[in-house]
């Protein structure tokens, strides 16, 4: 035992690492082995959660075959995201030329009203020489 412990100092000197068992004092027996029900239970306990992190890991590889699966619908729509932006984009654009246009008419409403009256306020002889004036005729 003290060639053994003399040997395990010198291989964790040398940066050699082995693996131990370690137990809690009151698993030991006499003579500092691990009782055997002992270790049938932590073997137990690893075993079934060996069991677990395999269940989480077919739920986990389920998840991602079913996300792989969805990526082609997701192109496509984002396709159909990108194609309906555009759609509201020219609807945007539509929408501005209208507004323009109805301006352009109010527009055009208020100068021939202006001109109405002007044409009714200034008598003829003088609109004759304004509009000559400005080489308006």
């Amino acid at each position: 035992a003290a060639g053994d412990a003399a040997g395990d100092a010198a291989g964790d000197a040398a940066g050699e690492g082995s693996l131990r068992l370690s137990s809690p004092p009151d698993a030991t027996g006499a003579g500092g082995q691990l009782s055997a029900p002992l270790l049938r239970a932590a073997v137990a306990k690893e075993l079934e959660a060996i069991s677990r992190l395999r269940g989480d890991l077919a739920k986990v590889r389920d998840a991602v075959s079913q996300l792989q699966a969805e990526i082609p619908k997701r192109v496509v729509s984002s396709q159909r995201l990108s194609m309906l932006r555009l759609a509201v984009r020219q609807q945007e654009a539509a929408t501005e030329s209208l507004r323009f246009k109805g301006q352009a008419r109010n527009k055009v409403a208020l100068v021939r009203e202006v001109l109405r009256v002007w044409h009714a306020a200034v008598p003829p002889p003088l609109r004759e020489l304004l509009l000559s004036v400005f080489d308006l005729q």
